[in-house]
């Protein structure tokens, strides 16, 4: 069994016009999601990951960022994975069967469509569209990571950050 924790960028900035489209910041509310929803996750999550893949663009490095801060994760252990950035479903898929075998709970920071496409491949089901900063939490029925394809998870939650506000 693994467990595979995917989680869409917090909410970035368009206000900087001229910068490339990988060097968008995250805005005022996508800092606040990302605490709100990093530190409710380290504190209600029973899996910690214990490998980090994450997109090179600037909004997910820092969601990331901060995620692990709260996870107590090593900042130094996060895979930047250029094949998680303007990339599709295949490439995404290809990324987490690279993963070492002793690795069993994989947290990966990505972008849309294709994280939601991801979600929808691995359950078998359509739909399920993950908004800014929101976590959807898998458990695979595979003992390799080689093995990762159609329906071979189940979704256990998906976080809001929306349902976290005070």
């Amino acid at each position: 069994m693994k467990h595979l924790f995917l989680v869409r960028h917090a909410k970035s900035s368009w206000d900087l016009s001229g910068f490339p489209d990988i060097d968008r910041p995250l805005n005022e509310r996508g800092y606040r999601d990302s605490h709100r929803v990093g530190k409710y996750f380290s504190e209600n999550t029973e899996h910690k990951p214990d490998m980090v893949l994450c997109s090179p663009a600037i909004r997910t490095y820092t969601t990331a960022l901060i995620f692990l801060h709260y996870l107590k994760f090593p900042v130094e252990q996060i895979v930047l994975a250029k094949s998680l950035y303007e990339s599709g479903l295949q490439d995404y898929i290809s990324t987490i069967a690279d993963a070492s075998d002793k690795k069993n709970i994989l947290i990966l920071f990505g972008h849309n469509p294709t994280i939601s496409e991801l979600v929808n491949h691995l359950t078998g089901k359509s739909g399920d569209d993950l908004g800014t900063c929101h976590v959807a939490t898998l458990s695979l029925s595979i003992s390799s990571w080689k093995k990762i394809g159609a329906d071979c998870g189940q979704l256990e939650n998906i976080i809001d950050p929306k349902d976290l506000e005070e």
